[in-house]
């Protein structure tokens, strides 16, 4: 609802990690958000998150923009 209010919609979530695992937590997420959920299975999305951050506050990327034009690269 704070997102629709600020202009921005979604036509889907995406769930990575444990949780995603287990078909009844990507229910729950689906019937509270009011759409269809995908699930990304990557192992390491937390860490690679988490590296990411790092290297932002590190001053290695600017943002998470361009944080991401160099993973699409690799």
């Amino acid at each position: 609802d704070r997102l629709s209010l600020q202009g921005i919609t979604a036509q889907s979530a995406v769930m990575v990690g444990g949780p995603s695992e287990d078909p009844m937590w990507r229910k729950l997420i689906e019937e509270i958000c009011g759409m269809p959920v995908r699930v990304i299975h990557a192992a390491f999305a937390g860490a690679v998150g988490a590296a990411v951050l790092a290297g932002i506050g590190a001053g290695v990327y600017k943002d998470e923009a361009d944080a991401q034009r160099v993973f699409k690269e690799v």
